[in-house]
């Protein structure tokens, strides 16, 4: 029989990591996702518990009777695969390329996807935003259409090179200071 605190469980589990989800779509908070992995430890331990009790019952009864809580646990857990596939697939978009650069308080993560839409994150550690706009990408040349990105890369404009150690890297054309490569991490051209 279904366990009425374990099948609530799992709906606050799976309502939360969903609004979480939701509440983040334009930039990671600390705060949320550390809930988020409460919210799946939370689901993953009363799921566990759930399974161990429909072993151990020892009252008459089916199998089906004893397992339904257990089986309620595992028909979501493809519903959080979706969830995850579509935030990191943006909606389901084929990824073109994806890359970014990692400093120490910093992190600056693309991905440019087959509808020549891309997103890029730059987030410290306690959070950050998603920039999303459309790209266009021509030989050796990414050009990003997001005006929001220019105090990091004020020409908007990257030139696709390699290394000696052929670690492939975008450039950006910037005269300024600093420049940040965003290396690529995974080409599926």
């Amino acid at each position: 029989m279904l366990k009425m605190g374990r099948v609530v469980t799992f709906i606050v589990a799976f309502a939360g990591i969903l609004i979480l989800t939701v509440l983040q779509r334009n930039g990671p908070n600390l705060f949320y996702e550390l809930i988020q992995l409460v919210l799946y430890f939370l689901f993953i331990v009363s799921l566990i518990y759930s399974l161990y009790n429909a072993i151990t019952d020892k009252t008459n009864g089916s199998k089906l009777q004893k397992f339904k809580t257990v089986l309620l646990g595992l028909f979501v857990i493809p519903f959080f695969l979706l969830i995850i596939y579509l935030d990191d697939t943006d909606g389901g978009k084929g990824k073109l390329i994806s890359g970014g650069v990692n400093n120490d308080l910093s992190l600056i993560h693309f991905d440019l996807y087959n509808d020549n839409t891309f997103k890029l994150l730059n987030s410290g550690p306690f959070g950050g935003q998603y920039y999303r706009g459309k790209y266009t990408l021509k030989k050796d040349t990414l050009k990003l259409d997001n005006d929001s990105l220019m105090y990091l890369f004020p020409t908007l404009t990257f030139t696709l090179k390699e290394r000696k150690d052929k670690r492939i890297f975008l450039e950006p054309t910037d005269t300024g200071k600093y420049k940040m490569i965003l290396y690529i991490q995974n080409d599926y051209r």
